[in-house]
């Protein structure tokens, strides 16, 4: 029997959050054609090596894109749009999904109501893309916000924002493709009346997991104004579930023009929202159980206690229990910030950080993707008119170690494919996380089965009763 033996008293241990600090490169200014306001760019990993990041120029009306391979970003790229004119504003723009080697781009055309909304298609990475098909056209209705998700097998599913000609009763509906956007099929109701309208004026935000799929919108009952999903099991054939991720109950009889965002993660939906029902505004998160349908924890993004900065634009990405996060900061100047946890959300205030350190004063509309030990992070420069871009991976073995104070009152080793923990202390959890933030074990046993079968660095978190949490890396052997 393969027995390695780590004791707790002479190993040294490494401070969790140290030890998941994020190493960033240096920023990469994308230097657009300095022909329009370049605003909203929206990112997004292919794979671990791949990603997009697209934005609108508002003054000309573009969409432009660049590629992200291997941390080095492409020339500029400007589909052809046959003539069209989009739909751009910094509030709600251009949308953009991929996985793999498929992208799809999805706008609307001006006017903002009446016009059609058009998909465009890649099938290699993003270097070349279809001309704009059309996909909605209002002849009898507006539309807004059309919003776009790719599920496992490269189909195209889309949520725009439907409602009568005389502007009453807007909601979102959703159609799907099954031969990668040249077709789709008849819209389906993702809200049924009684729960509200929607707020007409916020965009909304898809995630799709497999055959689930969530579509993030502030809802409107009686100009209260939170944050909701609707959630489907079988790629947005079906609706089963709607329900509000937002407890702050914001009234509000004008526009906030702001949405939310959010990720699966099993039975856990992570999602962030904006809520002027605080002074000044603020940016949440919250957890919401899809087993137990109940709201499980809201946390203000209140890092800067007693300053008086307005947060606003709030994004995010992540898988499991790794959650980033980032939004836009007022406070006398516009900044970025990103913030991170992995395992417990309350990381997400003590993590933060400001990501424009050089820049100052007029940086907005930021974004953030997430794949394996990889962010991207985007953002408007509306100073001198570029697209930010920063890369950050997550690092274990840079950093310093140092001794627990705690750390003799425990052990763990490795017997073959488990993980023993000896202590004379009650437990109140265990968890094992692996370094990108997948949760491999949750609970309080102290004979844990992990059935790893390659060698790689695990955190073990481990809270004893009336004592701190404690942390500690094992060099797991596969």
């Amino acid at each position: 029997m393969f027995n390695i033996r780590i004791i707790a008293c002479l190993f040294f241990l490494v401070d969790f959050v140290n030890a998941q600090e994020i190493i960033w490169a240096p920023e990469i200014k994308i230097n657009p054609a300095r022909t329009g306001s370049n605003i909203r760019p929206r990112t997004v990993f292919l794979d671990r090596d791949h990603a997009v990041v697209l934005w609108g120029q508002l003054v000309t009306k573009r969409i432009q894109y660049a590629l992200w391979e291997n941390g080095k970003v492409s020339n500029i790229f400007t589909p052809n749009l046959n003539g069209l004119q989009p739909f751009i504003n910094d509030w709600a723009s251009t949308e953009l999904a991929g996985r793999d080697n498929y992208v799809y781009i999805i706008f609307k055309t001006d006017p903002a109501e009446s016009g059609k909304i058009y998909l465009m298609r890649s099938e290699d990475y993003g270097q070349n893309f279809t001309k704009p098909i059309p996909i909605v056209n209002p002849d009898t209705f507006y539309c807004r916000f059309p919003g776009v998700a790719v599920d496992n097998n490269h189909q195209p599913i889309v949520s725009y924002m439907r409602f009568n000609k005389d502007w009453s009763e807007p909601h979102y509906v959703s159609i799907r493709s099954e031969n990668f956007g040249n077709d789709f099929d008849s819209f389906r109701e993702l809200v049924e009346p009684q729960f509200g309208e929607a707020c007409d004026c916020c965009p909304v935000a898809m995630e799709s997991d497999g055959d689930r799929l969530a579509v993030f919108y502030r809802n409107n009952r009686g100009n209260v104004r939170n944050m909701a999903v609707a959630v489907s099991d079988d790629r947005g054939k079906n609706f089963n579930l709607h329900t509000e991720l937002d407890n702050k109950d914001w009234v509000v009889f004008s526009c906030p023009s702001t949405g939310g965002d959010g990720f699966f993660n099993d039975d856990l939906l992570h999602t962030c929202w904006m809520s002027g029902r605080v002074n000044p505004p603020k940016v949440f998160y919250s957890g919401f159980n899809l087993s137990t349908g109940k709201l499980e924890q809201v946390l203000s993004m209140d890092h800067q206690k007693g300053r008086g900065q307005s947060q606003n634009y709030p994004r995010m990405a992540g898988r499991k229990d790794t959650v980033a996060m980032v939004w836009q900061e007022t406070d006398n100047s516009n900044d970025i910030f990103f913030t991170y946890s992995i395992g417990l959300p309350t990381g997400l205030i003590k993590n933060t950080i400001k990501m424009n350190a050089e820049q100052n004063g007029n940086q907005t509309h930021p974004d953030v993707a997430f794949h394996s030990n990889k962010i991207l992070v985007s953002w408007s420069d509306n100073a001198d008119g570029t697209i930010r871009l920063m890369e950050g991976k997550f690092n274990v073995s840079s950093q310093t170690n140092h001794p627990n104070k705690n750390s003799s009152l425990f052990t763990v080793e490795q017997i073959g494919k488990k993980l023993k923990i000896t202590t004379n202390e009650p437990i109140e959890f265990i968890q094992v996380l692996a370094t990108d933030g997948r949760r491999l074990y949750y609970g309080k046993e102290t004979d844990i089965n992990l059935n790893i079968n390659s060698s790689e660095i695990l955190i073990l978190e481990l809270k004893l009763k009336n004592l701190p949490l404690q942390h500690k890396t094992i060099s797991w052997k596969g």
